[in-house]
């Protein structure tokens, strides 16, 4: 018999404000194809999202001010105050740094591109978002030696066979065409850059001690200065005419939404590195995963309004969707007990878990301070006793 717990973990706020960010900036989107039909964003949703990244990296200068009273308090009472002023080393030099950063940079370039600019790939990359959590894990594997214990290799082993299983369906259920194959392509693309620069970030952040704003400035200034490149293609004056060809209203709504979408952005790539930092690449992709099901639900429907079935064609999409729905709640589910955040007790897949851990530990200190107790009162017994027999003597 399996019996599943709930593992709660410290600082819990990081991943569920990068999970209300998500659903939120989605929502916006939502809107604005629906209210505004607005749908190329091919050059101006990703100069949003990394003029977000690039003002991302001042939010700690408005607690500039409070370390300058801080600093002010270093002299009390007339006393003035030691200060231990501490230096953490680099794992790696200057040179090495910002090469990773070059890299991380263009991967969240590249993903950002294709994310936005390839027709009805959100719709591929729903299906595959399980390749991120696999690829991640076996990356900080091999690379910041993030150890894959018993109940996370039971997850990654059936998440890939989900993901065998959906990609059978999909290509034996395809029409053949080479469409296809590329949104196909470069949905994978899109998680495997994702992957990578998840992981560099977590290296950065963990061997070589950066600030996670500094980092998200740098790759937002450099995906500002790439993104001119796409100026030579033909679909950025497409995008600027539909964005500003709009009528006076939808232009102002249009305008205001993508305000928000630079907000929105802003938090959840805050809330993206700080999830990364504190836990794992692995848990940033979980974010992305529970929200899957529920936008493939919207995409669905969107794709069948669009297209004009007979009954039998319904009957296929609808069996086709249920299938992929359930597969995409099953990942979900396997995402959440690879993070520790879902217990399975059965087959000693809660052994290396989170809470069992710190169950241990609890215990092996309550064990250690009852030998303790009990080595100071048979101490204190023998003193006692040493006391009794030295006054009968005398």
């Amino acid at each position: 018999m399996c019996v599943c717990k709930i593992g709660i973990r410290n600082n819990l706020y990081y991943p569920l404000m990068l999970i209300v960010c998500i659903s939120l900036r989605k929502i916006d989107e939502i809107i604005i194809n629906l209210s505004c039909e607005y749908n190329k964003s091919f050059f101006i949703t990703p100069l949003l999202i990394f003029i977000s990244q690039f003002f991302a990296g001042f939010i700690p200068i408005f607690n500039s001010e409070k370390k300058k009273t801080s600093q002010k308090k270093s002299i009390y009472s007339g006393i003035e105050l030691i200060k231990n002023e501490s230096t953490i080393n680099q794992l790696d030099n200057e040179m090495k740094i910002y090469i990773l950063i070059i890299f991380a940079s263009f991967f969240n370039y590249i993903g950002v591109i294709v994310r936005k600019n390839i027709n009805s790939y959100s719709h591929f990359e729903n299906k595959v978002r399980g390749i991120q959590i696999i690829f991640s894990a076996l990356l900080c594997y091999f690379t910041i030696r993030i150890k894959i214990y018993k109940h996370q290799l039971f997850s990654l082993i059936v998440i890939f066979i989900i993901l065998i299983i959906i990609l059978s369906i999909d290509f034996s259920t395809n029409d053949g065409t080479n469409e296809f194959f590329k949104n196909y392509g470069l949905g994978i693309f899109s998680c495997l850059s994702r992957t990578f620069l998840d992981t560099i970030e977590k290296y950065l952040f963990e061997f070589d001690y950066l600030n996670p704003y500094k980092v998200l400035m740098l790759e937002g200034l450099i995906g500002c200065l790439l993104l001119p490149i796409l100026f030579i293609t033909n679909q950025t004056n497409e995008d600027f005419n539909e964005f500003f060809g709009k009528k006076d209203w939808k232009l102002a709504l249009l305008i205001i939404l993508s305000l928000i979408y630079l907000v929105l952005s802003l938090f959840k790539n805050i809330y993206r590195v700080l999830t990364i930092k504190s836990y794992s690449p692995m848990t940033r992709a979980l974010a992305e995963s529970i929200i899957d099901p529920f936008d493939f639900i919207y995409l669905f429907i969107n794709r069948k309004k669009n297209n004009n079935m007979k009954n039998n064609n319904i009957l296929n999409s609808i069996f086709y969707f249920i299938v992929i729905f359930i597969f995409l709640l099953i990942t979900s589910f396997l995402s959440f007990v690879y993070n520790d955040f879902i217990i399975l007790y059965c087959c000693g897949l809660e052994y290396n878990t989170h809470l069992e851990i710190q169950k241990r530990s609890i215990l092996y200190e309550n064990i250690n301070g009852s030998i303790m107790d009990l080595e100071n009162n048979i101490i204190d017994e023998k003193e006692a006793n040493n006391r009794n027999a030295e006054l009968t003597i005398k």
